[in-house]
């Protein structure tokens, strides 16, 4: 569905707003008070790579999708999109 949009734009529809994933990403990281370094040696790959994540530049591969839901405390449906709230 967000794939018909810009990247980086939060998209509003009616009185919802939808966020990207890198949004979805950020966001949580920053309630964790995580950095982009300590999430990208938790998942060992170069920061830079996990930068391009939170900017939408870069998809991460399901496997590293489910390591950042499990470090994140939080589950791959939401940092999709399909959930609103963290669950």
């Amino acid at each position: 569905m967000l794939n018909n949009y810009k990247k980086h734009e939060i998209i509003h529809l009616g009185v919802k707003t939808l966020k990207t994933f890198g949004n979805r990403l950020k966001e949580r990281r920053k309630e964790l008070n995580f950095t982009q370094e300590t999430l990208s040696k938790a998942l060992n790959i170069n920061r830079v790579t996990y930068q391009g994540y939170e900017t939408d530049k870069h998809k991460p591969d399901i496997e590293t999708l489910v390591k950042l839901a499990d470090i994140l405390h939080t589950s791959t449906d939401f940092l999709l999109g399909r959930y609103e709230r963290n669950q």
